[in-house]
């Protein structure tokens, strides 16, 4: 069988055998790298030429045998006839053996040899083949040079394989016998990518073939050694079932390692060593005298292993050409070997000063293997890399980075401002882990050791994971600081009024302001204090408009900035700057992608869901909440799940998907939330919920708590969580019109400002509880205001609700066209629009003000009895009559009884058309629910 990719090599060979059958001797080199295939491709020849009746000699180099005298020579002729008669072993030899040159005896019985070998070829061609001659034996070299000289004429072809490395022995004896007019050289190649294909195809079969021939090439870099090797790990894994038998998947097994290995430890060792090197500095490019350095090797000699692990397609362009082969190549280093090189390739490339990050990077693999890291330097070089890294916002490496320094450092500020540094790096962008740095800063800080602008990263963290307690300290130290210090830099006023903002419990005793000389009027720092301050009192709605947009527009979104760009997102929705946030907040989410900071962008893109769901875009606030909690787990959010789950809450609310809105609800959440304002954005949310399914007592719970809240804090802004206005419906709900009009009437009493789309909600209940005279106006007012205001979900409401009054006013041509205009808003929704319910109470038995209402049957669970309810929850539960009389004690009789009034109530036929949530609702509620139902119809009658 001839070799793959060595037709031609052969083809010069057969030439060869052809020229010495016609009587003139040759002499072929077959020159290449270890196993490039010398040796099968000789042994192919080989084959042939005794198949054409040629006499064969053989023998084989080999390193282990270098130093016994003529130990090649007579591997090639000891008890072979002829020449059994010739004494190979005689003194004449071996008192040759230690001399540069052939002494007469010596020729005498070379030329015995050569006479045998002349007289031989007369009858039959002779071939002699000496594979990996290199290390073949001085005395067996300069005797086959002998020998050669003397059978040029005679029909004796000579092939020799060598290895492309240096050796000082052996090149002496090349430069005398290859002469170009008068041997033939053959350099045989690695395999190319085609011949690997034909060698797979012919092994593994033609589909494996082809998805693995690319990928075979780049890692074996075409030694058939390697690719052999790989072609028997891909039998054996796929044999045990380790990968699929048609899965295109290269698998680099035991056998690739071995055979690697092996070639490596053929080279001797320098090779080896230089390959090690390769392996350590992997990413780096060494030069010759930096591997020489690492290994205690001359760089000349580097370079010629160099050259060798290139001929042999293990390297290229002076590096390891292929991840795989520096892992088998690694694995056959103990570990404590490997970390001392990594430790003292840092080492050396920090006295080269090179780039911090390839100094960190070899740190840290020593450290990975159990190495310890000290020194001055190393700290240097670990910190130094991770801020280069985060200046081009690259931050995969530096948490491992700065973990080491710190735990190198020895002087006790300097770790603080590396633990600093760290939790604001984990917080960015894995806020699951990054608390378990709290407890060591909050130490450092008790010790003195922290700076002011690390004691304020520590207190958003602290408020961020619920540390409430600890923070109130903290902000208290800032504030007796900030008084005394006239140099204090603005940021510290913003931060500390922010974090008031967010959590006012927290900030209970320190000063109302806080403005140091650098927070003069004009900066940016100071325009968004004002513009808390203004939220605050109940400023001008514009000016804090306009203090918002100037924020955001001269802030670039870094670390140092990200509270005053969510303050002034958050100051523009509780002013009902829904549109004008919108905008804005696009561009500050598709910034923080580009910054690869999955905080911001969940922070950001919660806050753009909150956006959405003001404006009525229900399926896009939906997405982009639950896009920005994925982003990392409950924990990871800390108290500010609030946000996204408020809004998750609210979409499946809206749109009718209670289930979904109950198992949000269910989600475990921290209990530090309630002191922050992502509470009050929870405790409304989940309010509407109960609202929306008829538990009006626990929705009232939660309006009322939150109105306590913020009368507590000082925060009754009304366009932050309208409080009001869900108690107001819910008195709604509970057919307490007065008491709904007295909360819209306090709320339009009071001087905080209120946006067009919140005043004009409140509106839309002020409608329900006015007389019908004076529906129509203020449901126009309120619709002009939704308009204006951009809420397209309660735009719709509004317009029903408008409708039905023109319709019982008798202007029944308008009251069509605004039932058109907001079934054109159902369409904006798409295939299954929510429907918001009208709010006044004749409208229905019991106003669903929030989404879709609740069905038809479950507004009259009310008129049962506490008795015929509990045999109706089971029974909607699947029970059977006997096993609800079990459940109860009570007969099957009374059951049955029980049934009988249950369906003949609820309108109902069977058992399977009862409701299946009848269980999540009270007595009390369901009393109030058929109250109301009663009033209404009564009301319907009466009309």
């Amino acid at each position: 069988m001839i070799p793959v990719d060595r037709e031609q090599d052969l083809h010069i060979l057969r030439e060869a055998y052809t020229a010495c059958l016609n009587g003139w001797g040759q002499l072929v080199v077959v020159s290449g790298g270890v196993a490039c295939g010398k040796t099968e491709l000789t042994r192919a020849f080989a084959k042939h030429a005794v198949d054409e009746g040629a006499v064969l000699l053989s023998a084989t180099g080999s390193h282990a045998e270098q130093t016994l005298p003529f130990g090649l020579l007579r591997q090639l002729f000891h008890g072979v006839d002829p020449f059994r008669m010739i004494d190979l072993s005689s003194g004449s030899l071996n008192s040759a053996a230690d001399s540069p040159t052939i002494d007469r005896d010596c020729a005498g019985v070379l030329d015995e040899l050569c006479e045998e070998l002349i007289q031989l070829a007369t009858n039959r061609p002779v071939v002699i083949t000496v594979d990996d001659i290199q290390f073949a034996d001085k005395p067996s070299l300069r005797a086959l040079l002998y020998l050669e000289r003397r059978l040029r004429t005679s029909r004796v072809l000579l092939v020799f394989t060598e290895w492309t490395l240096p050796n000082a022995g052996y090149d002496l004896f090349r430069s005398e016998i290859v002469r170009p007019l008068q041997t033939v050289h053959l350099q045989l190649a690695p395999l190319s990518r085609a011949g690997i294909g034909r060698l797979l195809d012919e092994e593994l079969g033609p589909k494996l073939a082809e998805s693995l021939a690319a990928e075979c090439h780049a890692l074996s870099g075409g030694n058939p050694l390697l690719v052999r090797a790989l072609i028997d790990d891909q039998r054996a894994l796929r044999h045990h079932q380790a990968i699929p038998l048609t899965d295109g998947t290269l698998a680099v097994g035991q056998q690739f390692t071995r055979a690697l290995i092996a070639c490596l430890r053929r080279w001797g060792r320098t090779p080896y060593d230089v390959a090690c090197g390769l392996g350590i500095l992997w990413e780096n490019r060494p030069s010759h005298s930096l591997l020489g350095e690492l290994l205690d090797i001359e760089p000349g000699d580097v370079r010629r292993a160099v050259d060798v692990l290139e001929t042999a397609g293990l390297a290229t362009g002076g590096q390891l050409r292929h991840s795989a082969v520096r892992t088998a190549v690694l694995e056959s280093v103990s570990p404590a070997e490997q970390a001392a090189l990594h430790l003292k390739a840092a080492e050396l490339l920090h006295g080269r000063e090179a780039r911090a990050a390839d100094i960190a990077a070899q740190l840290m693999a020593a450290d990975r293997l159990g190495a310890t890291v000290r020194g001055r330097w190393a700290v240097d070089a670990l910190r130094q890399a991770a801020q280069d890294h985060l200046l081009s916002h690259r931050f995969d490496a530096v948490p491992g980075w700065l973990d080491l320094a710190a735990r190198g450092c020895v002087d006790g500020n300097e770790r603080a401002e590396v633990l600093s540094l760290l939790l604001r790096v984990e917080w960015a962008r894995r806020p699951s882990v990054a608390s378990r740095h709290l407890a060591a800063l909050e130490a450092a800080r008790a010790d003195g050791h922290l700076s002011q602008d690390d004691v304020l990263y520590l207190a958003k963290y602290l408020l961020w994971y619920g540390h409430l307690d600890e923070l109130g300290e903290v902000l208290t130290a800032i504030a007796d600081s900030a008084s005394s210090d006239p140099a204090a830099p603005g940021s510290l006023g913003l931060t500390v009024e922010w974090l008031r903002f967010l959590c006012p419990p927290a900030g209970q005793g320190i000063a109302r302001h806080m403005a140091s000389p650098q927070m003069v009027s004009g900066t940016t720092w100071a325009r968004a204090v004002d513009m808390l301050d203004r939220i605050r009192a109940g400023g001008p709605r514009e000016a804090i408009i306009a203090a918002a947009e100037q924020v955001l527009s001269s802030s670039p979104l870094r670390d140092e900035t990200i509270d005053l760009q969510l303050s002034a997102l958050l100051a523009l929705l509780y002013v009902d700057g829904d549109q004008r946030a919108e905008a804005l907040c696009q561009l500050l989410l598709a910034d923080a992608i580009s910054q690869h900071a999955p905080v911001w962008r969940a922070m950001i893109g919660a806050i753009y869901a909150l956006i959405l769901s003001r404006r009525g875009d229900l399926a896009g606030a939906g997405r982009q909440a639950k896009t920005a909690q994925d982003l990392f787990t409950g924990q990871g959010w800390g108290v500010a799940i609030g946000i996204p789950l408020s809004v998750r809450v609210a979409v499946a609310t809206r749109t009718g998907r209670y289930a979904e809105a109950s198992a949000a609800l269910h989600l475990p959440v921290p209990e530090a939330m309630f002191q922050t304002q992502f509470g009050l954005f929870y405790l409304y949310e989940r309010g509407l919920f109960y609202l929306a399914t008829n538990r009006v007592h626990s929705a009232m719970a939660d309006f009322t708590r939150c109105g306590e809240l913020m009368r507590q804090w000082n925060l009754d802004v009304q366009t932050l969580v309208p409080w009001r206005l869900g108690a107001a419906r819910t008195h709604l709900a509970m057919g307490n019109p007065r008491a709904a009009r007295a909360l819209v009437e306090e709320q339009f009493a009071g001087s905080a400002p209120i946006g067009p789309r919140t005043r004009g909600m409140f509106l839309r209940v002020l409608a329900a509880t006015s007389e019908p005279e004076d529906r129509v106006d203020l449901l126009r007012e309120s619709v002009k205001l939704l308009a204006e205001g951009g809420d397209q979900f309660e735009l719709s409401g509004a317009l029903r609700e408008l409708s039905l009054a023109l319709q019982a006013s008798g202007e029944a041509s308008e009251a069509r066209a605004v039932s058109a205009r907001a079934a054109q808003l159902d369409r904006w929704y798409g295939d299954e629009p929510p429907h918001p319910e009208p709010l006044h109470p004749d409208a229905l038995p019991l106003a669903d003000p929030i989404g879709r209402h609740m069905s038809s049957a479950l507004w009259k669970v009310g008129a049962l009895s506490e008795a015929e309810r509990r045999v109706a929850v089971l029974a909607a539960l699947g029970l059977t009559n006997r096993e609800i009389s079990a459940k109860l004690y009570i007969t099957v009789s009374t059951v049955e009884q029980h049934l009988t009034r249950v369906y003949r109530k609820l309108k109902v036929n069977r058992r399977t058309d009862l409701p299946a949530d009848l269980d999540q609702y009270s007595t009390a509620e369901l009393a109030t629910a058929s109250s109301a139902s009663q009033r209404g119809s009564r009301r319907s009658r009466g009309r």
